[in-house]
């Protein structure tokens, strides 16, 4: 062996060396010891009870079925299609719009023109908006929920109109 490779391992011999003794005296502090497993015991079911509460609130929110128009009575075939999809519609609050921006209002909101079904029944395509805000989360999970309800009413009724 050269020189070099002799004093390689005398450097990796004498740090496993330190390392197994500052080791060894660390299981000998029974504070430490006592702190180390004490954090582990909490920390895990802790994590998990944080995880699975931030779960629950999501699939709470999934499982409202809920959808918010204004308007709604410009657009039966759409609230018809909704509440056979076994949706909920509901009016959102008079200040909705301040709501939504301030987050203190976590759905997405659906806003249909009056002239919704004068446009279907003349073939066009109607105009519907969909008001959330980008900062606000709870209201950014439903709008996805919501545009997908909205596209699937009107690829049915694509459908419909093309199959007469």
């Amino acid at each position: 062996m050269s020189a070099a490779n002799k004093t390689s391992l005398s450097a990796l011999a004498i740090a496993r060396r330190v390392f197994g003794k500052e080791w060894i005296d660390a299981l000998r502090d029974r504070k430490t010891l006592i702190a180390v497993m004490l954090a582990s015991l909490i920390s895990v079911p802790l994590m998990l009870g944080i995880i699975s509460s931030i779960v629950a609130g999501f699939e709470e929110r999934a499982e409202q079925r809920e959808v918010y128009l204004v308007g709604a009575e410009f657009a039966p075939g759409l609230v018809n299609f909704l509440q056979r999809q076994s949706f909920i519609i509901k009016s959102p609050p008079a200040e909705y719009e301040a709501q939504l921006k301030s987050s203190k209002f976590g759905h997405a909101v659906v806003k249909i023109p009056q002239d919704f079904a004068s446009k279907i029944e003349a073939g066009e395509v109607p105009v519907v908006e969909l008001l959330s805000d980008s900062s606000n989360r709870n209201a950014q999970g439903s709008a996805g929920a919501v545009r997908r309800l909205v596209q699937a009413y009107a690829r049915e009724h694509a459908n419909t109109a093309s199959a007469l």
